[in-house]
């Protein structure tokens, strides 16, 4: 499978009811956060949180860090992420493996969301166009003063043909316990090349909180093959949102950034995100 066929998931960590604006599954990725449905064209870093078989979808070596900071005024408080990953399926392409830490700090007061959390993601490529992938997530993690730290896991699996991606992934298979790891799966699909241009949108179906729905398109035009400009639209029934994003950035041979904004559309609240990449292909 080459660079042009992406990974196609959904990958929508969301919230309770009546929960904050953003939690920890907000901050998985700057490029995810300004196309909104990138969870479909994630064949970097970002597989490793989205569909772990997206790893496999291109040949690369790369070491990533993203930085989120959610402004939110009328839930008090915001929050801010770090996320530092690798992700490498250039040295032992028969298993792309990723790695990624990150830390996250929400709210305020007794709504206070924080904690570490650690994710490990294999793609396992079968034949063809066709990959399996898994990823274990340890955390540690505090919600109002109840301290969490357990393992879960997600499946999924990637179908590609040509630049399009089909792709569906199970969410958090074992029980944890935590409103912001509810169990659910995820499709998606994707189209394009991504030299120039892609356009995807994906699905989630959350068990945990009553099968509630969630949606979210987008798409990445790449000018001159250095200059990305990414923009989606996310519609959040679980919290009863939606949200505009877009994003830019600068790629080259072995360095990039990236930066994105994210507006909830009923409250006005933003949430920011910047990242710098490092790669060998």
């Amino acid at each position: 499978m080459t660079g042009r066929i992406a990974a196609c998931a959904l990958a929508f960590l969301v919230l309770a009811p009546g929960a904050r604006a953003v939690g920890p599954g907000d901050f998985v990725g700057t490029r995810t956060l300004g196309m909104a449905a990138a969870r479909a064209a994630a064949s970097g870093n970002e597989a490793i949180f989205l569909n772990p078989a997206g790893l496999g979808a291109a040949a690369r070596y790369a070491l990533q860090v993203d930085y989120n900071h959610d402004t939110s005024g009328s839930s008090g408080g915001g929050g801010d992420a770090l996320v530092v990953s690798i992700a490498d399926s250039l040295s032992n392409p028969r298993f792309p493996t990723g790695l990624a830490y990150r830390y996250v700090s929400a709210g305020s007061g007794d709504a206070t969301q924080k904690g570490h959390f650690t994710d490990f993601a294999m793609a396992f490529p079968v034949g063809g166009s066709f990959l399996l992938g898994g990823r274990l997530t340890y955390f540690n993690y505090t919600v109002e003063d109840k301290e969490l730290q357990r393992i879960t896991g997600d499946l999924g699996l990637l179908l590609g043909w040509s630049g399009l991606s089909v792709g569906v992934v199970g969410f958090n298979l074992v029980n944890v316990d935590s409103p912001d790891s509810g169990r659910g799966l995820g499709a998606g699909i994707s189209y394009g090349d991504e030299r120039l241009w892609r356009v995807a949108a994906d699905y989630r179906l959350d068990f945990t909180t009553h099968a509630v729905h969630s949606f979210s398109a987008g798409a990445e035009l790449l000018v001159a093959e250095a200059i990305p400009l990414r923009g989606g639209y996310i519609w959040d029934n679980l919290r009863g949102r939606e949200f505009w994003s877009a994003g830019t950035g600068l790629l080259f041979s072995q360095f990039g950034v990236d930066a994105s904004f994210r507006r909830d559309r009923r409250t006005g609240e933003n949430l920011l995100g910047f990242s710098i990449k490092v790669f060998m292909q």
